[in-house]
């Protein structure tokens, strides 16, 4: 017999956040096999097209989630600070500040693309590296 388990309302969406971050996880690593970039701006757009392929097909779930990233940003910092280190891992040392603006130009390009009619991830890439290539 299968019972219904009843999950109060907030853990729902704790629930499917963590196995939407399991899927992003997925995806980081996937690309991290094909990543031969040295430039933080170049490792951020080959990472960029993966997951914006995956917001996209996800848009619902990818504005919610976006949401609770820009209000619970404490729970999110850690991933913030270890994809910094993924993208720096080929430079003497992290540039936070750099990175910081490159992950704002990053989620503010998500939040443009998804609030489009039909979500493009190879427009939100090319949107993405216009604005990176002005750092």
């Amino acid at each position: 017999m299968i019972h219904n388990i009843k999950i109060p309302p907030g853990n729902k969406i704790d629930l499917l956040k963590a196995g939407m971050q399991q899927q992003i996880d997925a995806i980081l690593h996937q690309a991290s096999q094909t990543d031969n970039q040295h430039a933080p701006r170049l490792k951020l757009s080959h990472y960029a097209l993966p997951l914006f392929e995956f917001y996209c097909d996800n848009s619902e779930f990818s504005k919610i989630l976006i949401s609770d990233m820009i209000w619970q940003a404490a729970f999110f910092e850690q991933q913030m600070n270890d994809f910094k280190q993924r993208l720096f891992s080929e430079q003497p040392e992290l540039d936070d500040i750099k990175a910081s603006a490159m992950l704002d130009c990053y989620f503010m390009t998500i939040i443009a693309g998804l609030n489009e009619h039909e979500p493009q991830p190879d427009k939100m890439l090319r949107l993405l590296t216009n604005k990176l290539s002005i750092l």
